[in-house]
């Protein structure tokens, strides 16, 4: 079976809709080589329905270098990745990361640090703040943080994204490749729409409320992405 055929198959196979318009060779595309090698190999499409399987919606995820001639579908949300991030020189583009570009669409405004305001940006930001409240409470240290606004100093908003970090599971974090407070929204959503679920775990006096904190991040997911369905969320190469 040739790889055309191959890929055809998996395709017609797949819960979710994938297809990459990608030349092999572009010296202006928005796309790094690497990239435009994974994006175009039978490999991702087959991950990618494996992964969103799991998820409660349909998905259309198209690469493109045209965005803009991209039209939704009815019953799915439609997802353009459009460019490698930082010019191809972030981490490659694997059906994680496709994932976490997804999740960039989603809550596409990074200009605020939730950790560090008085009103997050998002709703999953004010969730991911009381994983933090959570840990540094079981930790006998949330005193430490009131009032949690902008009069807290560096040290401490490094202490509170610490005490964050610490809780969540993904390789990012585990590895502390994850260093900024914006990108854990995304690593969240990734996770969810990867493994089918938001696994949080901190100290014994703290595990049920962390389980209680991802149920509802998982929620607020869900219902986020509800209101893209019919839509076309696009995550470009910022």
């Amino acid at each position: 079976m040739d790889f055309k055929t191959k890929l055809a198959k998996i395709l017609s196979e797949m819960p979710v809709t994938y297809r990459s318009d990608l030349p092999p060779e572009d010296d202006d595309s928005t796309f790094s080589w690497r990239d435009r090698r994974i994006l175009g190999h039978a490999r991702t499409a087959r991950k990618l329905g494996e992964y969103f399987a799991k998820s409660r919606f349909n998905w259309n995820i198209v690469v493109s270098e045209s965005p803009d001639e991209i039209e939704p579908e009815p019953d799915a949300i439609t997802f353009v990745l459009h460019g490698s991030p930082q010019g191809g020189t972030a981490d490659p583009m694997t059906p994680w990361m496709i994932a976490h570009r997804i999740g960039h669409a989603l809550y596409p405004d990074d200009t605020i640090s939730f950790y560090a305001e008085l009103e997050p940006v998002y709703d999953i930001d004010r969730l991911v703040l009381s994983i933090g409240k959570v840990v540094l409470v079981a930790a006998g240290q949330w005193q430490n943080y009131m009032p949690l606004d902008d009069s807290l100093d560096f040290d401490e908003m490094n202490e509170l994204q610490a005490a964050i970090l610490s809780a969540l599971t993904m390789g990012s974090a585990r590895t502390g490749k994850l260093d900024n407070g914006n990108e854990m929204r995304y690593e969240l959503v990734a996770q969810y729409l990867v493994t089918g679920r938001v696994t949080l775990k901190g100290a014994s006096r703290a595990q049920s409320a962390l389980t209680d904190l991802a149920r509802r991040i998982e929620a607020t997911i869900d219902r986020d992405c509800a209101a893209q369905v019919g839509q076309v969320l696009v995550a470009g190469d910022d």
